[in-house]
């Protein structure tokens, strides 16, 4: 059963977000992450709470160990890491366009995140699906009718319709009681339309039901299906 106070209490504590830490270390550096690295350590000097996707992932895997994930919006894999590395034989489902050098950041590809998650112990299966989520997902869902997903992450395009298409296209296939994030919500200087995009989401799927939201760093949404 989930209990939403008992989660949301431990989103920002000191050990969820050591933990956090712990994971970002094991991987390859890079800019963004690096950054994000930074401010959790100061988090931990200063006792504050806040939280972010990987928090949210680290969090539910810990809890919840999940035996299946899907990801749009994969790049290096710094929020795959945090499902897999506490739920080691999770079955993970990652799609991705791959753009060389997105936002000015080395985009290696799949065979990168490959590695990235045999360097944190990741034991279970991992399917990298290059190519437009838009696309993909519907054609993946359609080739593989039973599958049902614990927890999934939509952090793909960041167009208005762009995400509304993957939130749509993902909201099927989530277990009762399972679990969808959406990033970037707050994010007013790059994407100020997507906060609009979720409410509009939640407001046309009743089976939706929003557990929290956030204002920190580009901001981050978490609702349950009931």
């Amino acid at each position: 059963m989930f209990n939403q106070e008992f989660f949301l209490t431990q989103l920002g504590n000191r050990e969820n977000t050591q933990d956090v830490i712990n994971v970002l270390q094991l991987l390859e550096p890079e800019p963004y992450a690096t950054g994000r690295l930074k401010d959790f350590e100061k988090q931990l000097v200063s006792n504050t709470k806040t939280w972010d996707i990987c928090s949210v992932l680290s969090l539910y895997s810990k809890l919840f160990k999940p035996s299946s994930y899907l990801e749009i919006g994969v790049r290096r894999g710094k929020s795959m890491a945090n499902i897999l590395f506490f739920s080691r034989h999770c079955k993970a489902y990652g799609f991705d366009i791959w753009i060389a050098n997105y936002a000015g950041i080395s985009n290696p590809g799949p065979d990168f995140v490959r590695a990235e998650m045999k360097k944190i112990g990741h034991l279970g299966e991992l399917v990298l699906i290059h190519g437009d989520s838009h696309v993909t997902v519907p054609l993946f869902i359609k080739n593989n009718s039973q599958i049902r997903f614990d927890i999934a992450l939509i952090d793909g395009d960041h167009s208005y319709e762009g995400a509304m298409k993957d939130l749509e296209n993902v909201a099927p296939v989530i277990k009762q009681n399972g679990i969808l994030v959406f990033d970037d919500i707050y994010d007013t200087t790059n994407t100020p339309w997507l906060l609009n995009t979720w409410k509009s989401f939640l407001a046309q799927h009743k089976e939706f039901v929003q557990i929290a939201e956030n204002k920190d760093f580009t901001g981050t949404a978490i609702a349950i299906k009931v």
